[in-house]
């Protein structure tokens, strides 16, 4: 129930956040957007890339700096609702490759009721700095971990 709680609390403050940015006040971060050709699935969909400046440490909001990058489907609506922000599972999951996958028609359909928001949270995809490991340790599934055999991965 907790961790329920907190997902659907931090999905609401992102929607917010977002909501608040994509109306023009830019009163949480530096926002940049950019045209950005989004190629998936053989098919070029007009997006826009953003770039979102955040605090690298919540507690100090005027310490170093890192980005958010993002891709925004603008909403086909006359008159859109609040953003819709996708945060990719994972952990370490980019919302924007996932954009590229099976839930691009679901994104693109969700555009008749708002804009589309496709995150990279902070580490991940086109996000700066981007953490991924590109190291990968392999150790046989059918065997205990023996802990001078990892420490040596």
């Amino acid at each position: 129930m907790t961790k329920t709680f907190q997902c659907c609390e931090v999905a609401l403050t992102i929607s917010i956040f977002f909501s608040t940015l994509c109306w023009g006040q830019q009163q949480f971060g530096t926002v940049r957007f950019e045209p950005y050709a989004f190629k998936a699935s053989g098919k070029t969909v007009p997006a826009e890339l953003g770039h979102l400046a955040v605090p690298e440490r919540h507690e100090q909001p005027k310490g170093k700096q890192i980005e958010l990058a993002f891709v925004r489907f603008r909403s086909t609506a006359a008159h859109p609702k609040a953003p819709i922000v996708y945060l990719a599972g994972g952990p370490g999951n980019s919302g924007i490759d996932s954009a590229r996958g099976v839930r691009l028609p679901l994104f693109l359909a969700l555009r008749q009721v708002a804009d589309v928001i496709a995150l990279d949270q902070r580490g991940t995809g086109l996000s700066k700095p981007n953490l991924d490991c590109p190291q990968k340790m392999e150790y046989p599934f059918d065997q205990p971990a023996k802990r001078d055999a990892l420490l040596r991965m």
